[in-house]
């Protein structure tokens, strides 16, 4: 994972942690944190997504963050990042199919087509069809997934502030 030199501001302080994450944000950005110390804690909080690198680092960065990462390689944070766009592209889908199939099951239940046991027949079935997509996320493999990477915008060194394609430019902290 890498970092474009042009987006990493190292050693910073924690106020200037702070005032670069408001920065992204006033520019309508939603900056991620990346950080172990207790000096990343309230960055960690402030951004949008905090992440908590390693099962050794400071309790208040543990409890700021939104993730916690229990291993200091770094690859991991992109493996996450695969499984929630993988987790996330499963429940549209769950919802766009359950929703179609049911706005059609009430239409032709309006006009009579249908009767009670099929449109319980026609529920019960879309349920175990939901259920049975949404556990392909159980054999996520973050080689194949089709989730961006993070060339380019990866994760260098503790205290690190990043972005996706979603959030705008990478930035180290």
């Amino acid at each position: 994972l890498k970092i474009a030199p042009n987006h990493c501001h190292a050693r910073l302080l924690p106020d200037d942690k702070l005032e670069h994450i408001r920065d992204m944000q006033r520019a309508g950005l939603r900056p991620m944190m990346v950080g172990d110390g207790v000096n990343d804690a309230a960055a960690l909080a402030l951004a949008t997504v905090g992440v908590a690198v390693g099962s050794g680092g400071a309790a208040m960065a543990i409890s700021a963050a939104d993730v916690v990462l229990v291993t200091q390689e770094m690859v991991a944070l992109s493996h996450v990042i695969g499984l929630c766009t993988e987790a996330l592209l499963l429940i549209k889908q769950n919802i766009a199919f359950a929703v179609c199939v049911k706005l059609i099951t009430m239409f032709l239940a309006l006009f009579g087509m249908l009767e009670l046991w099929h449109a319980i027949v026609i529920d019960v079935s879309v349920l175990v069809v939901v259920v049975l997509n949404g556990t392909r996320v159980l054999n996520f493999d973050p080689s194949v997934s089709a989730a961006p990477t993070m060339e380019g915008k990866g994760v260098g060194a503790h205290g690190t502030l990043l972005g996706h394609e979603e959030t705008g430019p990478v930035s180290a902290l």
